[in-house]
C-alpha cells in the first residue's frame, strides 16, 4: 500500500487507542473472567450478595447493570485468580445515574447504603486508551511534516474525527498526558499500526 494522503477523498473514523495493545495486556485481561463484585451492608461481608460476575475478557471501559433493589454500603472485588491486581478502577452509580464512588480499591465504602444500578469497571491498562477529559490531536504525514487534521476534547472513551485524508499515515496525540503513540493507517475504519 502506498502512503500518499488524498485530501480530495476524506473519511471519518472512531478511535479508542493511540498505541497498539500488546499480548501481555491481553494475557492479564484473560485472568479477569469469573471475577465477581459483591455488595453488603457490613464490612465483614458475612452475607454478601453477588452484584455481577465478569463473564468475558474485558479490555478497557466495561459496564455492568446491577439488577437489585437492595441498597448496599460496601462493594468488593473477589477473584478466583490473582486478577484483582489487574482491576484499575470501579465507578459505581446509584439508581438515579449519579456517580457515588470512583475508586482504585478492591474494597469500597460508599459511606451510606445506595441502590446500585451500574458499575463501570476498568482493568489496569497501559494508559493508551482515549480518556474522557483529555484533549487529542489527529495529524497526518504530509510528505515532510505532520499536519493537524483536528484537535478535540474527549467526552467519552472514543473519539470520532472527520475530514481524514484517505491513504494517509496518521498519528493520534494525547495533548493532556503524552505517553506512547504510534503511527497508523486506516483500513475500513480499523487502525493498522506501523
Amino acid at each position: 500500500m502506498e502512503i500518499i494522503p488524498d485530501t480530495t477523498l476524506c473519511l471519518s473514523a472512531k478511535f479508542t487507542r493511540k498505541y497498539p495493545i500488546n499480548a501481555g495486556w491481553i494475557n492479564r485481561y484473560a485472568q479477569i473472567p469469573s471475577t465477581r463484585l459483591e455488595g453488603c451492608n457490613e464490612p465483614s461481608f458475612h452475607s454478601p450478595d453477588t452484584l455481577f460476575t465478569i463473564s468475558q475478557i474485558p479490555v478497557f471501559h466495561n459496564s455492568a447493570t446491577v439488577n437489585s433493589d437492595k441498597p448496599y454500603r460496601y462493594v468488593r472485588v473477589i477473584a478466583d485468580l490473582p486478577s484483582y491486581a489487574n482491576m484499575d478502577r470501579l465507578d459505581i452509580y446509584d439508581k438515579t445515574g449519579t456517580l457515588v464512588a470512583s475508586e482504585k480499591k478492591r474494597f469500597i465504602d460508599l459511606g451510606s447504603p445506595h441502590e446500585i444500578s451500574r458499575i463501570d469497571y476498568f482493568p489496569w491498562n497501559d494508559g493508551n486508551f482515549v480518556i474522557p477529559g483529555h484533549d487529542y490531536e489527529l495529524a497526518y504525514w504530509n510528505w515532510d511534516k505532520w499536519e493537524t487534521i483536528a484537535r478535540l476534547p474527549s467526552n467519552d472513551y472514543c473519539l470520532t474525527f472527520d475530514s481524514i485524508p484517505a491513504h494517509a499515515l496518521l498519528i493520534l496525540h494525547d495533548l493532556t498526558e503524552e505517553k506512547e503513540e504510534r503511527p497508523f493507517t486506516l483500513n475500513n475504519g480499523r487502525q493498522i499500526w506501523w
